[in-house]
């Protein structure tokens, strides 16, 4: 009889236990088993996607924060050169406004370099899903107390493939800016990249 109730009282503490609790959480629920151990990533990340989802706004927003974009999605470079989506992710202690935020309009203005000001970081693109299927305008976001570098990189994104900022001075970069082509075929050519200090 003890051993029978020493068998139930181990099972019991089994079931219970938050590491088997966690084990049977579905993958999807990283963000419980963070809250089990307390150990919640600072950096927010997440993939935006734009194609195939309807004319509008595709905005990178992390529950009540905008994020910094980082990363252009594969392009379809063969066929209507489509842009599909764009990551995005927190800059690194730092911190975006919610309320100096405001869009640079592209199609219709002609060939060029089309930039966010001083200290803004691109955090969302119009993308128009008809016709040549293009992201026609990009929302500029305020990073809190920080400036732009003066010093840019510049990353061929008219390629089948994701097209990356990467580390500029030892120092992670964000989307800034796009050369947009306004002939033929609507297009994003260029991603300009730039670190905050």
């Amino acid at each position: 009889m003890k051993t029978y109730v020493l068998f139930i009282m181990l099972i019991a503490l089994y079931i219970c236990s938050p590491i088997t609790r966690a084990a049977q959480l579905p993958h999807t629920d990283h963000f419980e088993v963070s809250k089990l151990y307390g150990d919640v990533s600072t950096q927010a990340f997440d993939f935006y996607t734009m194609l195939g989802k309807g004319t509008g706004w595709k905005l990178a927003l992390y529950g009540n924060r905008r994020l910094a974009v980082h990363i252009l999605s594969a392009l379809n470079a063969s066929a209507d050169r489509s842009l599909y989506g764009f990551q995005a992710k927190d800059i690194d202690g730092m911190t975006l406004s919610t309320r100096q935020i405001y869009n640079v309009f592209m199609n219709g203005n002609g060939n060029n370099w089309y930039s966010c000001g001083n200290g803004f970081v691109v955090t969302g693109m119009y993308f128009y899903d008809e016709g040549d299927r293009s992201v026609e305008r990009f929302e500029c976001t305020r990073v809190l107390g920080k400036s732009s570098s003066s010093s840019h990189s510049y990353k061929y994104a008219d390629i089948n493939g994701p097209v990356l900022c990467g580390r500029v001075d030892g120092r992670d970069t964000y989307a800034t800016g796009f050369y947009y082509q306004d002939t033929g075929d609507d297009r994003i050519r260029y991603m300009k990249c730039s670190y905050f200090y």
